[in-house]
């Protein structure tokens, strides 16, 4: 994450938030469902299509939101195993 350079004053912010709670050693990948710990690592893309101006979103059931992508757990599969 440090590696990333925020593109504003804001991202910066939202940056520095998350570099402390993974310092604070809090477990960072949900150990149980639903939301065990309630604040845990999630990954998501965004799909854009450009020539439509697009972006994909999923609509969750159990997070009652719209989200981009799939949550990060400690029994998840992984995208993209190991060769």
């Amino acid at each position: 994450m440090q590696a990333v350079a925020p593109y504003d004053e804001r991202e910066a912010s939202d940056q520095q938030w998350m570099l402390d709670w993974i310092d604070a050693g809090h477990p960072l990948f949900r150990t149980a469902k639903p939301a065990t710990p309630h604040r845990h690592l999630a990954v998501h893309a965004a799909l854009l299509d450009e020539a439509e101006r697009t972006l994909m979103l999923v609509d969750h059931a159990t997070a009652k939101a719209w989200l981009t992508q799939r949550f990060v757990a400690n029994d998840c599969p992984p995208l993209f195993p190991n060769p």
